[in-house]
């Protein structure tokens, strides 16, 4: 599969319609595994992930001391790990995803709250703006809004450079009609969509170097996109947020609230620092509501605390001297 604008062209190994989900006895009898044992199977999961990942373990307990300096050693390991146990649990869930039919595992495992937001937003015929954040499970809650309102997503991605790990993912996301968009300059096709009243979805809370706009983030600053706030002002589309909520009983519920009320001037530039703050606001409030369910991660303050991340800025200055070596040799 091919995705092209002008010079960018990468290519998916992986062809459209994806395949349906396998039936086999292993598939069936994951997707007949209760919530219970899935949880189950996520922990052991996750204690695995904790044990091996050391990369993961060293970012996010990093992340954990920042935001919570005041917290003891003892506090930050169990906080530490109950965060590796749910991206466990978060695994266990897409694979069984991946064994079920759509409905199947909606009636089984997923609640949707606040379904009218979605519904009113999408009757006003301006298309809508998903905003979300790697919190709960924020893969199998991508799937939702195809499963449940019959109204599939675009959302960009970033592709993965394993590529096996790439065309799983990949089918895994546009199973249900999903769509992707694997390039820079995807803006054009976004708005495309948004107009013929389709839904764009945003993850918002990744750390973004180069097209990122200064913003707070748990109270520390950081970067984000103004995409979403950009179209929203192109386009006049309601921006709606919407996370994947895992409850004490272990299903999962999608939380859609009301459209974010977002500030319009003559003032562009200024309004569109304004909304994208308010935006990461709300990804914010959301994570402290679940904060073990947070993908703790990522590197999300790497812009102006490139310090808590010594892997990264070891590799960020080699390579600045690859690039002055290949300027030397050039010249």
């Amino acid at each position: 599969m091919k995705f092209e604008n002008g010079s960018n062209t990468l290519e998916i190994d992986a062809d459209p319609p994806p395949p349906p989900p396998r039936r086999g006895w292993v598939a069936r009898r994951i997707a007949g595994l209760s919530t219970e044992q899935i949880q189950a199977i996520g922990v052991w999961v996750g204690r695995l992930l904790y044990l091996l990942a050391h990369p993961l373990r060293r970012i996010a307990r990093s992340n954990i001391r920042f935001i919570h300096p005041d917290w003891s050693r003892g506090r930050q390991k169990a906080f530490l790990k109950n965060v590796f146990r749910h991206y466990g649990t978060m695994v266990a869930e897409m694979v069984q995803l991946s064994c079920h039919s759509g409905e199947e595992y909606i009636k089984r495992n997923c609640r949707i709250q606040g379904a009218e937001n979605f519904s009113q937003a999408l009757a006003a015929g301006r298309g809508v703006i998903f905003i979300s954040g790697h919190l709960g499970n924020w893969e199998n809650g991508f799937q939702l809004p195809a499963l449940y309102f019959g109204a599939p997503l675009t959302g960009v991605a970033k592709a993965m450079k394993v590529r096996f790990f790439n065309r799983y993912l990949h089918n895994f996301r546009t199973r249900f009609g999903n769509r992707l968009l694997y390039k820079a300059g995807a803006f054009p096709e976004m708005r495309q969509t948004l107009r013929a009243g389709g839904v764009v979805a945003f993850l918002m809370d990744m750390p973004r170097q180069k097209e990122g706009i200064p913003v707070d983030f748990l109270e520390h600053p950081a970067t984000a996109t103004r995409v979403a706030a950009l179209l929203a002002r192109r386009c006049k589309s309601p921006v709606v947020p919407c996370f994947c909520i895992r409850e004490a009983d272990g299903r999962l519920t999608l939380r859609i609230g009301p459209p974010v009320a977002l500030l319009q001037t003559r003032d562009i530039q200024a309004d569109l620092a304004a909304n994208t703050q308010r935006l990461t606001d709300v990804i914010a409030a959301a994570v402290r509501r679940n904060p073990e369910q947070w993908f703790w991660m990522q590197k999300r303050w790497k812009s102006f605390h490139p310090e808590l991340y010594p892997d990264y800025v070891g590799a960020k200055k080699k390579r600045k001297r690859k690039k002055r070596g290949n300027t030397a040799h050039g010249a």
